[in-house]
């Protein structure tokens, strides 16, 4: 009777729990998956823009952080199409094709989407990996049981022999 109870409060216990860390995964998938308003004028659409651009002429630097004189005249460019009304793909593009290689940031399509979800796919395997782990130990830990006299017997007997030794 005592081990039907005690596996029914196992079980009481897991769901809340679990229920609370589902809750608490689909918050953060929807806070994670808000987008950002954007820029909202052209200044900022400009600057952020560029600031997905590497310098041609610069190690390491955005055509946003560098003052090279073909860094300033991507930003006129882009600032010009910026004003024409392209898109940002568009604008992107026309960099691409006159400087290619200047893109920092890989679009998420193709190939580069592998890179984007590699990350997030090792992780959850990872936590499934432990999840399976964690359950597998717990198995074994109640397959054991619970110690009885003659373990206790066997125990004791040790000590006294090791105390014995000393």
């Amino acid at each position: 009777m005592s081990t039907s109870l005690s596996a029914l409060n196992k079980r009481v216990k897991r769901g809340p729990v679990f229920l609370f860390l589902a809750a608490c995964a689909v918050v953060l998938v929807i806070i994670g998956a808000q987008r950002d308003r954007g820029p909202t004028n052209n200044t900022e659409r400009t600057d952020a823009i560029t600031k997905t651009l590497k310098c041609p002429a610069c190690v390491g630097e955005s055509v946003f952080e560098s003052r090279v004189p073909v860094a300033q005249n991507i930003r006129e460019v882009v600032a010009r199409q910026v004003a024409a009304g392209d898109t940002d793909t568009q604008i992107k593009a026309f960099i691409e094709q006159q400087f290619p290689g200047t893109q920092l940031v890989p679009e998420a399509r193709g190939a580069n989407l592998i890179l984007w979800l590699a990350p997030v796919a090792v992780f959850v395997l990872g936590l499934g990996g432990v999840a399976l782990a964690f359950r597998r130990w717990k198995a074994q830990a109640a397959a054991t049981g619970e110690p009885d006299d003659e373990d206790r017997a066997l125990v004791e007997a040790a000590l006294r022999a090791e105390a014995g030794e000393s």
